[in-house]
């Protein structure tokens, strides 16, 4: 199972339901954390950032946090044994960390003792560490908890009454791309965006927000192209 969460109030996949909001430790600004908050053209850290920092790690995510080149800052979660949820986008630990074998027969004691892998290639230094839990991160992050389910149809004017951001693959062709940006959900964001021509194909096509493993970069970038139809 793999839950796609944020830490500013909103979920980076379509289905946004279930509301939790603990007190938030860390301000992300001014103001309520909600859709209508977030600028015209929204830029969501992707696993943390995924080829800036060490993906789904707490270092990484408060280097995200803590740039500022990112509205929304996205993870992954996975279920333990014993019922705990970390963060972790794979199911093996292979990947990511020293250790190899299945996350969900971890439990939580078990659990202490991986460690994250950084990427060689990733700018910077960075040292290894435990991957979180999902409650320290929330613990320590806060914001609005929303749950992403996965969606199992193909006709996205019937969630707009539900739905406040519709996660769309920037690959669709721009038929579908235009489609999901007339449904009338109020934003629609493509994942996983890389270079700024990708970036500026989906803004010039109406989306709102790009799902990035590159924000800072992305940020920096100048938007060459005109968004369509900007919404207020």
């Amino acid at each position: 199972m793999v839950t796609r969460i944020a830490l500013t109030g909103l979920a980076s996949a379509a289905s946004l339901v279930s509301l939790l909001g603990p007190t938030i430790p860390l301000e992300w600004g001014p103001g309520p954390l909600t859709v209508d908050s977030l600028p015209r053209v929204t830029y969501v850290a992707h696993r943390g950032g995924a080829r800036e920092v060490p993906e789904n790690s707490l270092t990484g995510l408060m280097a995200a946090y803590g740039r500022g080149t990112a509205h929304v800052l996205d993870f992954d979660t996975r279920m333990l044994s014993d019922g705990t949820l970390v963060v972790m986008h794979d199911p093996l630990l292979n990947r990511t960390t020293y250790l190899g074998g299945e996350v969900h027969k971890l439990n939580v004691r078990e659990w202490q003792g991986v460690r994250v892998r950084p990427k060689a290639p990733l700018p910077g230094s960075w040292r290894s560490e435990r991957p979180p839990t999902v409650a320290q991160v929330l613990d320590l992050l806060g914001g609005l908890w929303r749950s992403a389910q996965q969606l199992r149809t193909d006709r996205p004017e019937r969630w707009r009454s539900f739905v406040d951001v519709l996660d769309v693959d920037y690959r669709a062709r721009d038929a579908d791309l235009v489609r999901a940006v007339n449904s009338g959900v109020r934003r629609v964001w493509a994942h996983t965006v890389v270079t700024s021509a990708q970036r500026d194909r989906v803004l010039g096509l109406g989306c709102d927000g790009v799902i990035t493993d590159t924000p800072g970069r992305l940020a920096r970038a100048p938007q060459r192209v005109a968004q369509r139809g900007a919404r207020p």
